[in-house]
């Protein structure tokens, strides 16, 4: 991730992943069974449906964010969808090895946005309310709740996608106004968070 540091020894990504362990794979084309044409889905063995997955094609060096939609029953295999292969340049007769990595958080800045905002739709179609417990995010799917901790504090608010951001470069979450008043950050505007997709709500 450019811009990004990475710290040996440690599996923080500063302003990106915290990840899992890393499991290697065959990457197969899957087709329409894991998504169509623009949708970027995995089945793996271990990691649960409604988790997110880091995918890298050791052939090509390519790698990206997926969903984990289904648990797989091949112990060394995971399926891709079509856009997922596409993008990691995988063919539908190619067998390609690789490595899927559990994205357990993200850790990095965040800030907030409120009144200048208030009102406007967001990218969901939702009209943006700086009072309400939402967040915008590059990729996880609108719907998707999240724990957003801020490190200095400790303390912890749920917060529902609904919006896209964090756009500035290393920004890993933008959230509302009422967000940045839980978790202890509106005064300074920034603050460093862990954020967690939580599978069920």
């Amino acid at each position: 991730m450019a811009g990004c540091a990475y710290f040996p020894h440690t599996s923080i990504y500063w302003g990106g992943f915290e990840l899992g362990a890393a499991g290697d794979a065959e990457l197969l084309w899957d087709g329409e069974a894991s998504g169509g044409a623009k949708t970027l889905t995995v089945t793996h063995p271990t990691i649960a449906p409604g988790g997110f997955a880091r995918v890298t094609n050791r052939d090509t060096g390519r790698a990206l964010i997926a969903r984990v939609i289904a648990q797989g029953a091949d112990a060394d295999t995971s399926r891709i969808s079509a856009g997922a292969a596409a993008r990691l340049g995988i063919g539908q007769d190619d067998r390609s090895s690789g490595y899927v990595e559990e994205i357990v958080a993200q850790v990095g800045p965040a800030s907030w946005y409120g009144k200048a905002f208030h009102g406007r739709p967001t990218a969901s179609g939702e009209t943006y309310d700086q009072n309400a417990m939402t967040a915008a995010h590059r990729f996880l799917p609108f719907g998707t709740w999240v724990r957003i901790t801020a490190e200095a504090t400790g303390r912890s608010a749920v917060a529902r996608i609904n919006d896209r951001g964090g756009f500035i470069k290393g920004r890993v979450i933008d959230v509302s106004k009422r967000v940045a008043e839980r978790v202890g950050f509106r005064d300074r505007g920034i603050a460093i968070v862990r954020v967690e997709a939580l599978r069920d709500r």
